[in-house]
């Protein structure tokens, strides 16, 4: 599978298909492939950074679930956007949240480990470690309507 051909995220980490990253089990152990997989291709391409950010905020905060990872261009999530987001270059997840007080937990463990973009919703966290001024948009938080 490889590195996404020019999409390299972030200073110096870039992104990289789970299956080439060595025993990411290991390296990952709170995270599995399915769940971070996309939902439409199974393909799995992660930014390292974010992925190491994420096992931190699983052992710091504990367990947390995941609606969304890596998405592919063309999957219905994205196909309609005019720009594919950070999830397509693999530095964004959805986190599942009920509460109040979850959501802020979750929003500020990310932020110290330096989540770029945060959108918050009633359902779930949207967390990710674009590049500061990707698309002129990062750092950035914002509420999705609904």
């Amino acid at each position: 599978m490889g590195r996404i051909p020019g999409r390299i995220v972030g200073e110096i980490v870039g992104v990289i298909a789970w299956d080439d990253v060595p025993d990411p089990e290991r390296r990952w152990r709170h995270f599995s492939r399915d769940e971070l997989a996309c939902h439409a291709t199974g393909d799995c391409y992660l930014e390292l950074g974010m992925m190491d950010a994420l096992e931190q905020m699983r052992v710091l905060y504990g367990p947390i679930q995941l609606s969304s990872g890596y998405r592919d261009a063309k999957s219905p999530y994205e196909k309609h956007k005019a720009e594919p987001g950070p999830h397509t270059l693999g530095c964004a997840v959805d986190v599942v949240v009920y509460l109040s007080r979850q959501r802020y937990e979750i929003v500020s463990a990310a932020m110290r480990l330096g989540a770029t973009g945060v959108g918050i919703a009633g359902t779930f966290v949207h967390l990710d470690w674009a590049p500061i001024g990707w698309r002129g948009i990062r750092p950035g938080l914002w509420h999705y309507k609904g």
